[in-house]
């Protein structure tokens, strides 16, 4: 899916997504990570194994209804792994992949983007483990509650609009 910010009435060919509430957290307006539930190991994913833990854990989570059921490669393919910019963790419950989280960092910022976790994992203080930095993100209704747990504040809505993956 690809994803467009866009002002005004819906572009030819997209569907409306949201309206999410874009947010922010400054640096130290977090309060201090209460540490990683028992039982969840947060790595950083570094090869193709966390990257497809990663990607399965989006698809399935988010929903992405139309990459359903998943397929690897379906969402993120191996080329991200080398832009550094882009850093991916997986949280993991024994061998299980149940959560993830991605920040895009750029001149000292991070944009939080796809925290996800499965449902059957939810409510465990998981997003609470994943690693952070003076961060924005848009949120969804389900996960806002969250994310202003984490010290993020709402600035505004919007709608995103976007045009439906061709079929692989």
């Amino acid at each position: 899916m690809e994803l467009l910010a866009h002002p005004g009435p819906a572009p030819p060919r997209l569907d409306p997504g949201g309206p999410p509430a874009a947010a922010a957290a400054a640096a130290g307006s977090q309060p201090p990570p209460p540490g990683a539930p028992p039982g969840l190991r947060v790595e950083r994913v570094t090869g193709v194994a966390g990257l497809r833990d990663w990607e399965r854990v989006a698809v399935d989570g988010f929903p992405y209804r139309e990459l359903q059921p998943y397929r690897p490669g379906a969402l993120l393919d191996e080329p991200v792994l080398a832009d550094q910019r882009l850093r991916l963790w997986v949280g993991y419950e024994g061998d299980r992949p149940v959560c993830g989280g991605s920040l895009f960092v750029d001149f000292g910022l991070a944009t939080f983007s796809l925290g996800v976790t499965l449902p059957e994992a939810r409510r465990r203080g998981h997003w609470a483990a994943m690693p952070g930095l003076p961060a924005v993100g848009v949120f969804s209704d389900m996960s806002r509650p969250s994310a202003e747990a984490l010290g993020f504040l709402p600035i505004t809505r919007f709608t995103l609009w976007h045009r439906p993956r061709p079929a692989r």
